[in-house]
């Protein structure tokens, strides 16, 4: 065999492993994570995440049930991913008993490609 035809036969095996760890590796999802922090004394029975009401204004009278802070990783912040994040802050919120979300901001993390979300939980 000569050089030639080694160099050949090396660079097909490599090329063929190298599309096989491409092919075969599996597709990464990324969901949202997170969590709420209580902070009322009192609980609440959880409800569904329809009966939130998702706002960016405070309301005058409520009992404070606990603080979501919830990431996620979003090479490309597109709208559907901070969607996904809201109906994940949602979901913790519905868990917790509370009826509103008041979400202070969704910022977007340039050096890790990442969104955060911050909110409160509300009972009213």
């Amino acid at each position: 065999m000569t050089q030639q035809t080694r160099l050949i036969t090396y660079a097909v095996v490599l090329i063929l492993v190298l599309l096989l760890a491409w092919f075969g590796a599996p597709k990464r999802e990324f969901v949202p994570r997170g969590l709420l922090l209580p902070e009322a004394v009192a609980t609440y029975p959880a409800i569904s995440p329809e009966q939130v009401r998702v706002t960016t204004t405070p309301a005058v009278i409520g009992t404070m049930v606990g603080t979501i802070n919830a990431e996620s990783y979003a090479p490309n912040a597109t709208n559907d991913s901070v969607a996904a994040l809201e109906s994940y802050a949602v979901k913790l919120a519905a868990d917790a008993g509370a009826n509103e979300l008041v979400i202070h901001g969704v910022f977007r993390d340039p050096s890790d490609s990442t969104l955060h979300l911050f909110a409160k939980a509300v009972h009213v």
